[in-house]
């Protein structure tokens, strides 16, 4: 089981494991971004990469509705 198969840089079968993998996830997803590739771009805008619904799903953690005005205390008094 490999999880760096034809690695970008060297082309070698590697399997990294703990930091040495967070980092070069990290990388990978850094390179995308310079690449300006699809995958980069929907990385970068914090959206779904790998082809899900956006419409309906995945809402959490951003704003949503409308805010209201504040009413002035004076102008009713």
């Amino acid at each position: 089981m490999l999880n760096r198969q034809k690695d970008i840089q060297t082309g070698e079968n590697r399997h990294q494991i703990g930091a040495d993998l967070a980092l070069q996830i990290k990388t990978d997803i850094e390179e995308m971004k310079n690449q300006k590739s699809w995958r980069g771009f929907r990385h970068a805008y914090g959206l779904r990469a790998r082809g899900q619904h956006t419409r309906t799903t995945g809402r959490k953690g951003k704003a949503m509705g409308v805010k209201k005005k504040e009413i002035k205390r004076e102008a009713l008094a």
